[in-house]
């Protein structure tokens, strides 16, 4: 099976939740700086719990979408996460390692958009264990993303490479099929942060 071919588009709702995180973060870092020990160790490993310190409460929390790019295993990740208030829905975005120890920036989404998103999202033991098994986290680019859309087949991407150009990738998720590795090619933009790292992925892996 040939996947389809991917562009360095990010999901809108990640898209989104990065820009706020630009414009909100900075006077967060003022208020309340992190500090480099709670830093320490992020990675897709790692990262779930951070998501869950984000949150007000520690349960029925799910990822609705999670990017990551890694640098010779120097990680940052933008996510959106909604939680369960009572009998409504939260929702936010976590942007890591700018604002780790920090609760989620409020999400500006409604509350039937996120308890649709909420419906969808994989929780954090799930995500735990997809990321337990990518490859290539200390390489010297490397990309991670969650992509839940709203029809289709969820899946996560991961992708890895000594520098940008051709990578390898695998995708697992909701498909019957099972992961697949395939080739793909990696940018790098370091500027923009949790996003910089980009993935193009056209073909299977021999």
């Amino acid at each position: 099976m040939r996947p389809q071919g991917r562009t360095q588009q990010t999901p809108r709702l990640v898209q989104a939740a990065w820009a706020i995180s630009l414009l909100c973060g900075a006077a967060l870092l003022l208020l309340n700086p992190a500090t480099a020990e709670t830093t320490v160790g992020l990675a897709p490993s790692t990262v779930t719990g951070y998501l869950r310190a984000a949150a007000p409460v520690t349960d029925e929390i799910r990822v609705n979408g999670i990017y990551g790019s890694g640098h010779r295993g120097a990680w940052q990740f933008v996510a959106h996460i909604t939680w369960r208030d009572g009998i409504s829905i939260k929702g936010g975005t976590v942007n890591l390692p700018q604002l780790a120890g920090q609760p989620a920036l409020t999400s500006e989404a409604g509350e039937a958009r996120l308890t649709f998103e909420h419906g969808i999202g994989w929780s954090l033991d799930r995500l735990d264990g997809a990321l337990e098994h990518i490859g290539g986290v200390s390489d010297g680019v490397a990309v991670v993303e969650l992509e839940l859309p709203q029809s289709g087949i969820a899946s996560l991407v991961s992708c890895h490479a000594s520098q940008p150009g051709p990578a390898v990738c695998r995708q697992q998720g909701d498909s019957a099929a099972g992961p697949r590795e395939f080739r793909g090619t990696l940018t790098d933009e370091p500027f923009r942060d949790a996003l910089s790292v980009g993935v193009n992925t056209t073909e299977n892996a021999p």
